[in-house]
């Protein structure tokens, strides 16, 4: 995981934390359609570890080295016509373990920035080192997004990238507190 997380101390590790049981308690926690069903019993508590010690490569370590994953998954057809099988790629676990974590920490960032101001604002970042954004996402960095919506959106299960109107899933964009911004 290459992920830079500007606002990633003990505050929002409990935050973090605190957002994580509310969705375990709600039954709302993301669960991935590629995780097997022994990944889909494993994925709460292996989310949860990680939220805990704040070492995001803890999740993707291990997503990598336990069988968690389906063999394939189905894949929509071009032309409207039924799914086909296709290989879950290699790389599933890093993916769900960068996009769930950054999701948890933005989560985490809005609620601190909306402690201080019910009209809170975060600000937007690139979160990976050397990432060149492009189009609207290369627009939105160093832009302020108001915390109270984002972290309504961020809560239905949207990755941060699509919280933010990016249809690209791999913008590795984040939000930070405007004056810890990293860019």
């Amino acid at each position: 995981m290459t992920l830079t997380f500007a606002n990633l101390d003990g505050a929002t590790r409990s935050i973090m934390l605190d957002e994580f049981e509310r969705d375990a308690a709600a039954n709302v926690l993301y669960i991935s359609p590629q995780l097997n069903p022994y990944g889909r019993n494993q994925w709460p508590f292996l989310l949860r570890a990680a939220l805990a010690s704040s070492v995001p490569e803890l999740l993707a370590r291990d997503l990598a080295t336990l069988a968690v994953f389906n063999e394939f998954e189905a894949a929509p057809d071009a032309d409207g016509g039924s799914p086909t099988p296709q290989s879950v790629p290699v790389d599933a676990g890093a993916t769900l373990a960068e996009t769930e974590f950054n999701r948890f920490y933005a989560r985490a960032v809005c609620r601190r920035a909306l402690q201080t101001d019910p009209h809170g604002v975060v600000e937007v970042y690139v979160a990976r080192e050397g990432a060149a954004p492009a189009g609207t996402a290369r627009d939105l960095v160093g832009r302020t997004v108001a915390a109270g919506p984002l972290l309504a959106t961020l809560r239905t299960g949207v990755p941060v990238s699509a919280a933010l109107g990016l249809d690209d899933p791999n913008a590795a964009l984040s939000v930070s507190l405007p004056s810890a911004a990293a860019s």
